[in-house]
C-alpha cells in the first residue's frame, strides 16, 4: 500500500500562519556551494549550470557545448557531488554505468581537461579523484530551492502575493524532469525525486496561494490537471473542491470528491481522510468559512497520500555536506 504522510494546508482561506511540513529539504548556502571561499576565475565567474531538465551549462546567455551523453553524466556527477571529492574510480563506475571499457579513464581526463579549461580552479584534483566548487548562484536547482524557501517564508509572513510571485519564478526555472539525463542512474535517483518532490509541494503552494487571493476561478482548471497527474495526493483535491465552490459550482465540488472516494478505493482501498471529508460536509452545508479570503478557517489540516514514500534527506544535498540519514 502506497505510503500515506500528513501535510497541512488552509483550506477555508489564507495559507496557514507557518510553512506546510514536508521532507527535510538541503537548501543552499547563500554564497558558496562547497563551503569554497577563494575568488572564482574570470571564465567561471559567469556559468550557469542547469539541472531541472537536460543538463546544461550556460555563459553570458550563451550554452556551452557539453557534446554527448558521457560528458553531460560527468557534468552531472560531479555537481550532485558538488563541495566532496569523488575518486576516479567512482566516476568511472557512474559515468559508464558500470561498464566502463580499458579505454574509459583515458576518455575521463579527456573530459576533465576540457571541462577544466572552462571551470578554471573550481574543478580541482583531490588525492583520489576531484572535487568541484561552484557558487550556489552557479547551479539552477539551488535558485530554485532558495526561491521556494523565499516563498515558504513570505507565506508564513502573510504575504501572499509576494509568495505567489517568487513560487511562479521558481517553478519558470524546471526545464523537464530533475537530473533529466540520468535520473534513472542509482547515484541520481535519491536527489532527483528529492527536488521532484519539492516541485510537486511548490505546484501545490502555489495553487493555495492563489486561492487566498482571490483567483478561484483561474485556479480550477490548473488544479483540475494537478490532480490528474498526481490524484492520490489530497490536498490537490482540496484545493480543487475549494476553487469549484468559490467559483458557484458546488455540486462539481461534491462531485470531485465523490470521485476521489472512487480512485482512493478502487485503487488503494481506502476512504479520503477525515480533514477531506470535512471539507466535503462543509461544501454540502455551504458554510460561511469556505468563502473567506485573506483569512484563516478551523478547517486547516488535510492528509496528503503520496504515490512513493519520499526520502527524509539527500544523500546528495548539494551544498557539500554529507546529510545524515
Amino acid at each position: 500500500m502506497n505510503a500515506i504522510e500528513s501535510t497541512e494546508i488552509s483550506i477555508g482561506g489564507n495559507v496557514p500562519s507557518r510553512p506546510p511540513e514536508g521532507p527535510s529539504v538541503s537548501l543552499f548556502p547563500a554564497t558558496e556551494l562547497g563551503g569554497h571561499g577563494g575568488a572564482q576565475s574570470k571564465s567561471s565567474s559567469a556559468i550557469k549550470f542547469l539541472v531541472l531538465g537536460p543538463t546544461e551549462a550556460r555563459q553570458a546567455g550563451q550554452a556551452i557545448a557539453l557534446s554527448g551523453a558521457r560528458r553531460r553524466a560527468l557534468v552531472t556527477r560531479l555537481l550532485v557531488n558538488a563541495g566532496r571529492s569523488i575518486s576516479v574510480d567512482s566516476l568511472l563506475e557512474d559515468v559508464w554505468d558500470g561498464h566502463a571499457p580499458p579505454a574509459a579513464l583515458a576518455t575521463l581526463q579527456s573530459h576533465i581537461s576540457q571541462l577544466r579549461k572552462v571551470l578554471g580552479d573550481r574543478l580541482q584534483k583531490s588525492t583520489t579523484g576531484y572535487i568541484l566548487r561552484l557558487d550556489a548562484a552557479s547551479v539552477d536547482a539551488a535558485e530554485f530551492e532558495g526561491r521556494v524557501a523565499e516563498g515558504a517564508s513570505q507565506l508564513a509572513l502573510g504575504d501572499v502575493a509576494a509568495a505567489t510571485s517568487e513560487l511562479r519564478v521558481a517553478l519558470r526555472l524546471w526545464r523537464g524532469g530533475a537530473l533529466q539525463d540520468v535520473a534513472d542512474r542509482p547515484w541520481a535517483m535519491p536527489e532527483a525525486e528529492r527536488l521532484e518532490e519539492l516541485r510537486r509541494m511548490a505546484v501545490e503552494q502555489l495553487l493555495e496561494a492563489r486561492l487566498a487571493l482571490g483567483e478561484h476561478e483561474q485556479v480550477v482548471p490548473e488544479a483540475g490537471a494537478a490532480v490528474e497527474e498526481h490524484p492520490f495526493r489530497e490536498r490537490r483535491w482540496a484545493t480543487l473542491m475549494l476553487a469549484l465552490y468559490r467559483s458557484g459550482r458546488q455540486a462539481e465540488a461534491l462531485r470531485a470528491y465523490q470521485r476521489l472516494r472512487f480512485v482512493l478505493r478502487e485503487e488503494l482501498g481506502i476512504n479520503p481522510s477525515p480533514p477531506l471529508a470535512a471539507l466535503e460536509v462543509a461544501v454540502l452545508r455551504q458554510d460561511p468559512a469556505l468563502q473567506a479570503t485573506g483569512g484563516h478557517s478551523s478547517l486547516t489540516a488535510v492528509t496528503a497520500i503520496q504515490p512513493i514514500r519520499r526520502p527524509v534527506r539527500s544523500p546528495f544535498d548539494w551544498s557539500g555536506n554529507r546529510s545524515e540519514r
